[in-house]
């Protein structure tokens, strides 16, 4: 993760895609270039609609699946 942009601090609630835009903005990096994850389903169409790749946490083994098929490759034994 580079970066979090916290809703209390700059007074744009989640569900508002101004945040992010602002995001994107304060990382300067194209919406195609990013990787947002989330566990709420909501969030996850507003970053689409933005053209923003998401991934549904549901689980760690899940989302760890689909961070690799985005090419981030996770090793288990590394972080044990």
């Amino acid at each position: 993760m580079d970066l979090f942009v916290s809703s209390c601090f700059v007074y744009i609630h989640k569900a508002d895609a101004d945040i992010f835009r602002l995001s994107l903005d304060i990382t300067q990096v194209p919406a195609q270039q990013v990787v947002y994850i989330e566990s709420t389903p909501i969030f996850i169409e507003i970053a689409a609609g933005l053209g923003i790749s998401s991934i549904l946490h549901t689980n760690h083994t899940s989302t760890c699946m689909q961070l690799n098929a985005y090419g981030f490759q996770y090793n288990e034994k590394a972080t044990a």
